[in-house]
């Protein structure tokens, strides 16, 4: 990866010659663009079409049980719409421009990427115009981050337009969430950049940021001076056809496969998932796999979940040869004792194992707190409480413990 200031070194080079504010203006501006623009002098846009390989379609892989899985509750879409915009700024008033917009669509000869630039400001009903036209063949969107920065962005530009602005209320799966979700323990971020190079392995040689866009384009308006506009419009081209690879990688995670394809922490978070939406059958399942991982806290949390969804099903035995497994390995967790006491007071009624994992619970809950020389008092209450009943419950003295 290259460092920042091998990043600004780019800016040192001799900019190319000064774009004029002339009638060939949207001609000068095809020139700094990839070949493959087609420039349209009434619209003062560029429009870009060209076909992907080698991509996968995303009907595909985020197939209906995938995306209830993420929390989608619309239909299965037919024709999904990749969306990606660079803007003048991060910020969302009026004076946010929307300069270039990356969309991917597919029919029956395939994907195809279609970008939009806005050569002036003035373009930007025209532009906005054809953004429309190519949203209403979608009833699907997919983004990273589109929900909160893309969607906002453009529907202020289309009201500032005058237009109506509802062609973007489309089913809308933001990967952005989903991904944060699987790497949270593995990277030490989501951004887009390092999804790519981490997860896809598909790191950029000689990448322009999107960070940079924005001063880029001002140097093209104010001052006529191109310093990186191609690298700007591949950087967006590229942004949309990874979001089809990552939607790929994420519908493997999420259907499953071993944390062998993937880091433990990632399928970790993949089986806490489904324990949420409710697939306890398969939860169980995958974490088995966990309770040998290499990561000992994975281990635990492997262990405890499958326990507490066995105890949630009525399986009382099998909830209990998982805290006991992990028990072996960590005989002082105090929260594994506390779980064994419930199951064995309520579903077995092994009083005296209760009683005998509460007695322990309290003990290590008395000396961590010791160790800190902090009061026990109110950690200890549930326990107490917990052990006095179970004494009852065993018909036997009990003291003020």
């Amino acid at each position: 990866m290259r460092s920042l200031r091998q990043r600004l070194a780019q800016f040192d080079r001799v900019p190319a010659a000064p774009v004029r504010r002339s009638a060939d203006r949207g001609s000068a501006f095809a020139g700094l663009l990839d070949a493959g623009f087609a420039w349209d002098v009434s619209s003062s846009y560029l429009e870009r079409r060209a076909a992907l390989e080698g991509v996968p379609h995303p009907a595909n892989c985020l197939d209906i049980g995938v995306l209830q899985r993420l929390g989608w509750d619309a239909a299965m879409p037919e024709h999904w719409c990749v969306l990606d915009t660079e803007t003048t700024g991060l910020e969302s008033g009026t004076g946010t421009l929307v300069f270039g917009l990356g969309l991917v669509h597919w029919d029956a000869a395939g994907a195809e990427c279609v970008q939009f630039f806005l050569v002036e400001p003035a373009g930007e009903a025209a532009m906005l115009t054809a953004l429309r036209e190519e949203l209403a063949r979608a009833d699907a969107l997919l983004s990273y981050n589109g929900a909160s920065f893309d969607l906002p962005r453009l529907r202020s530009r289309l009201r500032l337009q005058r237009m109506d602005a509802s062609i973007l209320d489309l089913p809308h799966l933001d990967l952005l969430h989903p991904t944060r979700r699987l790497v949270r323990q593995w990277l030490p971020d989501a951004r887009l950049a390092s999804i790519e190079r981490c997860v896809l392995g598909r790191g950029r040689e000689g990448d322009t940021g999107g960070e940079f866009a924005p001063e880029i384009y001002r140097g093209l308006q104010l001052d006529g001076e191109d310093i990186g506009l191609a690298a700007v419009m591949r950087h967006n081209a590229l942004d949309v056809e990874n979001l089809l690879h990552l939607s790929a990688w994420i519908a493997r995670v999420v259907r499953g496969g071993g944390p062998t394809q993937w880091p433990e922490e990632v399928e970790w978070a993949a089986v806490r998932l489904l324990a949420e939406r409710g697939e306890e059958g398969e939860a169980i399942e995958r974490a088995g796999r966990l309770t040998r991982a290499e990561n000992r806290q994975i281990r635990r949390h492997a262990r405890l979940l499958r326990a507490k969804l066995a105890r949630r099903r009525g399986e009382a035995e099998f909830s209990r040869a998982e805290l006991d497994a992990w028990l072996d390995e960590a005989p002082h967790d105090e929260f594994a004792l506390v779980e064994l006491a419930k199951l064995c007071e309520h579903r077995l009624g092994e009083l005296e194992r209760a009683h005998d994992c509460t007695v322990r619970a309290l003990s290590r809950v008395r000396d961590r707190r010791a160790l800190r020389g902090e009061s026990a008092a109110a950690a200890t209450e549930e326990l107490l409480h917990r052990l006095r009943r179970i004494r009852r419950k065993m018909g036997g003295p009990n003291p003020d413990v």
